[in-house]
Parts: C-alpha cells; structure tokens; sequence
C-alpha cells in the first residue's frame, strides 16, 4: 500500500471530527426542546397576557385560571398547558429544583 503519513490520516480524522460534531449537535438540540404544553403556553397565553413563571402560583391556582380563560382553547391544549405549568407551580418538586431549594 502505498501510504504518506498525511494521506493515510486525512480519511479516519475527517470521518472522526464529523462523528463529534454530529453528537454534540445531537446533545445540544435535546436540551433546547421544549414540550407541547410550554409551546402551547407561550402561544395561547402569551397571545393577550404577559407570561408568568410557572413556579409564581400553585396547581389549584392555574387550574382556576385556565377554567376561566379554557373555552378560547380545545380540551387537549388546555390539557397540555395545565400539564406543563402544573407540573412547575410552586410547591412541587420541580419548581424546589428549579430555584435550588431542596424540599
């Protein structure tokens, strides 16, 4: 095989910088998602109201406000919207890890 040091190489390092690259893309892109309720949220919500961090009231709180702003929104989107800022009201574990308390 007729083989220089700068030919034999240029392939697999080539072929290796394309595989790191391609896994930290892969990484970056799963930390930026975010879930249907949150899109939902900044769509809806953001549409007439400035928005609010989930964490400022409690699950019974945004349950009262979504029941009264509820018909502008189909059943799934009012679900997946109370899902998502439910799961982030204050008072829950999320919200505790989000501001670094511990509970």
């Amino acid at each position: 095989m007729n083989c220089h040091i700068g030919k034999c190489t240029v392939l697999p390092v080539a072929i290796g910088a394309a595989l790191v690259f391609l896994l930290i893309g892969c990484h970056q892109g799963g930390r930026t998602q975010t879930s249907e309720g949150d899109r939902l949220y900044r769509a809806k919500c953001a549409s007439c109201h400035r928005l609010v961090a989930p964490d400022k009231y409690e699950s019974e709180q945004w349950h009262a406000f979504l029941a009264n702003h509820g018909p502008r929104m189909t059943e799934t989107e009012r679900t997946a919207i109370a899902d998502h800022l439910v799961r982030r009201s204050a008072g829950t574990e999320t919200a505790a890890r989000a501001d670094g308390s511990s509970g």
